[in-house]
């Protein structure tokens, strides 16, 4: 899926081992920022990519918070690390 706005994004799978896709922006073709977030809200880690894959590498396993910035807005995610 392409195109759309930050409310039309999706991240998946929401219980990961640590790679997620990222549905429902222009995946490829524009750089995101992507913020993760502990439980507690506190910032571990901001990263730019580009496309829509993302490694959730490095956090230790347990709840995250994943804000992705596409240009057009920013949406929140809740994932679980396994």
């Amino acid at each position: 899926m392409e195109g759309g706005t930050a409310g039309d994004m999706q991240l998946y799978p929401n219980l990961t081992n640590g790679l997620l896709s990222l549905y429902g922006v222009t995946a490829g073709k524009e750089t995101m920022t992507r913020q993760i977030f502990s439980p507690d809200m506190r910032l571990l880690k901001t990263i730019l990519v580009s496309g829509g894959r993302l490694s959730l590498e490095g956090p230790d396993t347990g709840l995250h918070f994943i804000k992705v910035f596409d240009g057009k807005g920013s949406k929140v995610f809740k994932i679980w690390k396994q």
